[in-house]
């Protein structure tokens, strides 16, 4: 796939994956290039992987150079699979942009995002050591289901009501 830049093909970056123990129960998983449908079975691949015994899942935005709307829906995806195991997501690395994205599509109610790496591993050491699973409060089907429901109708190119 190519941008175009300024008249010139530029190719986009490739898309990785990659996954990493913070401590027990923990796990980061590093997205570079893009976040498209190009990069669902790794994405996938990489959370399962990560999930095994994970409590948090810390996804690190920093390295991403282009997400579309296909890398949102990996991402309720995501949310929706880790909200049945009781996990906790957090997201790391986004730009304003990215920030923006995730509050218009409510993402950030099921997906807790943080400034910086350190925060949310903080965050996720807090969460292991009150005990507390899930602590989206019993909304975290609901959330999932809202979000997905509301994705689909702009993927589809109209509003919900109330956005």
């Amino acid at each position: 796939m190519y941008l175009l830049t300024q008249g010139e093909p530029m190719a986009r970056p490739t898309p990785t994956t990659s996954v990493r123990q913070a401590f027990a129960h923990v796990y980061i998983i590093d997205l570079a290039g893009e976040l498209t449908s190009s990069v669902d079975a790794a994405l996938l691949k990489a959370y399962q992987q990560a999930s095994s015994d994970a409590r948090v899942v810390i996804l690190n935005f920093s390295h991403l150079a282009y997400k579309n709307s296909s890398g949102i829906k990996l991402l309720v995806k995501l949310l929706t699979s880790g909200t049945a195991a009781g996990q906790r997501l957090f997201a790391v690395g986004l730009n304003a942009e990215y920030r923006n994205i995730f509050r218009v599509t409510q993402l950030d109610l099921g997906i807790t995002v943080y400034a910086s790496e350190a925060d949310a591993l903080q965050a996720a050491r807090d969460v292991i050591a009150s005990g507390n699973g899930n602590q989206a409060g019993g909304r975290g089907n609901h959330v999932c289901s809202e979000v997905w429901k509301d994705l689909e109708l702009r993927c589809a190119g109209s509003e919900p009501s109330g956005v």
